[in-house]
């Protein structure tokens, strides 16, 4: 599982005609699982209920036959990883240790269709062996390395069967936090997972970077280097793939977040805002809206690093200002925090307040999007579709951007507007907009992004404004 102490599996034919294992793969491919095979169960997940992950602490040792490849079952104790009639010794650490890891697995296969189970269960089910070492089963370790756990896998990324997996936990420390990334990792594997070149998941060999989740991002493949992925794409999502492979688990809570500063009550132009985001799987992303409107969003961190510098753009008008900030976590998960200041003094009329807004109980304000997909428009925020596009003839509307054939997804009576291949905005089909009151032309400046400060001790980082869209798609 990890750089210089994982050593990993070459392919293996048969138990009777072995390769080494060599430093790089931690997995035998011994391809998908197929109808009447022993621990068939398809391609996706069981929809009668989630995948059972056995975590075996093996209590008086766990007794393997080495088998074929395709013989493979947890339900008969058949390996094609082992090669030897072994019995793998018992966990050799305490209860505190192991309940720790228990725990750990469950928290981070929570968000999918995995049920982590420490008792022996009575129905089909992936098998972790907790115990032991490499030799047991009559592996070599590797040159220079300790193999620290194997797992079988299909190859292709997707869903394998009811097979045993290993997890060599008299080779590790008495690290809970390593031994759960290692389990993890190698039932990872079996669920259709290949390596990723990203700390945070469990799918790495990169060491020391604390709990691991699996992440919701386009991460790199690869152990000692970032490489290319096999499949699906040249990157890896290990939480997209987990969630079609095995179905959705249980909902995780969102981050917590507070505002720090400002207080509520007057602040000078040019305030900053300091907001307290943390998650134990990470922060994915904030975002700042000020008076209903979204201003500015900023990448979150997956450590537990707080707090954030966020700093409005200056087109924001002054006056009262409800702000809201959202912190969610990569699963989608949000949570906000919310503060009124008041910056100068409270408007009266819309002379300081951007086009299209008006003036209210002090707050300069945009009303709620009223304008249909087709119609004239003025600005974005008037928008259902939240986007103002020009279609390059000084004519504005509503509308939504899109690719050019032959990815032209418009909806009806509406085509995209841009060659093949080249990105555009969805415009009526042989008809100007729709007049809905006429609103005059808008020019509003794309503003540029932020300069990031240094702080000592302070997640500093390059913020931007949320575009105007329909600037942006021109």
């Amino acid at each position: 599982m990890r750089t210089a102490v994982l050593a990993v599996a070459a392919t293996l034919a048969t138990t009777a005609s072995a390769a080494p294992l060599d430093r790089g793969d931690d997995t035998v491919v011994i391809g998908r699982p197929q109808p009447g095979d022993l621990g068939f169960r398809g391609t996706r997940h069981d929809a009668t209920g989630p995948d059972v992950l056995y975590v075996n602490r093996c209590v008086g040792g766990c007794p393997l036959t080495p088998g074929d490849r395709g013989s493979d079952s947890s339900r008969d104790d058949i390996s094609s990883i082992a090669q030897i009639q072994a019995t793998v010794p018992a966990f050799p650490y305490g209860d505190a240790t192991w309940n720790t890891i228990v725990d750990c697995v469950r928290d981070v296969y929570k968000p999918y269709g995995v049920e982590v189970v420490s008792e022996a269960p009575t129905g089909r089910h992936v098998e972790m062996i907790v115990g032991g070492r490499a030799t047991d089963i009559g592996l070599s370790q590797p040159p220079g390395g300790t193999l620290l756990g194997i797992a079988p896998s299909t190859g292709d990324c997707s869903l394998g069967g009811y097979w045993i997996a290993f997890t060599f936990a008299a080779s590790h420390a008495n690290d809970p936090i390593e031994l759960c990334a290692t389990i993890a990792h190698e039932a990872g594997h079996v669920f259709g997972l290949e390596h990723v070149f990203e700390c945070s998941d469990p799918m790495t060999y990169i060491t020391d970077c604390g709990t691991k989740y699996f992440r919701n991002l386009n991460m790199p493949c690869g152990t000692d280097a970032a490489v290319s992925c096999r499949c699906p794409g040249a990157t890896s999502n290990t939480h997209s793939i987990l969630l079609h492979n095995v179905g959705r688990g249980v909902d995780v809570p969102p981050p917590q977040v507070s505002i720090a500063v400002p207080a509520a009550g007057p602040v000078q132009p040019g305030f900053s805002l300091f907001v307290n985001a943390t998650d134990p799987r990470g922060v994915h992303d904030l975002e700042v809206l000020v008076n209903g409107w979204s201003w500015l969003t900023a990448p979150g961190v997956w450590q537990k690093a707080s707090p954030y510098r966020l700093d409005l753009p200056a087109e924001v008008p002054p006056g009262v200002m409800d702000i809201e900030v959202r912190a969610c976590g990569d699963t989608g998960a949000c949570a906000s925090a919310t503060v009124t200041v008041t910056e100068g003094a409270p408007c009266v009329d819309t002379s300081l307040c951007l086009e299209g807004q008006t003036c209210d109980a002090g707050r300069c304000l945009w009303a709620p999007a009223s304008i249909e997909q087709g119609a004239a428009c003025a600005f974005d925020e008037a928008c259902l579709t939240g986007l103002c596009g020009d279609l390059g003839d000084g004519q504005r509307i509503c509308t939504v951007a899109c690719q050019g054939p032959p990815n032209d997804f418009c909806p009806d009576g509406f085509a995209c507007n841009a060659g093949t291949g080249e990105f555009g905005l969805c415009a009526p089909i042989g008809g100007a907009a729709v007049d809905e009151g006429g609103c005059c032309q808008v020019d509003r400046d794309g503003s540029a992004p932020l300069a990031s400060l240094a702080l000592g001790g302070l997640v500093a980082l390059a913020l931007r404004r949320r575009p105007r869209r329909g600037l942006a798609a021109r």
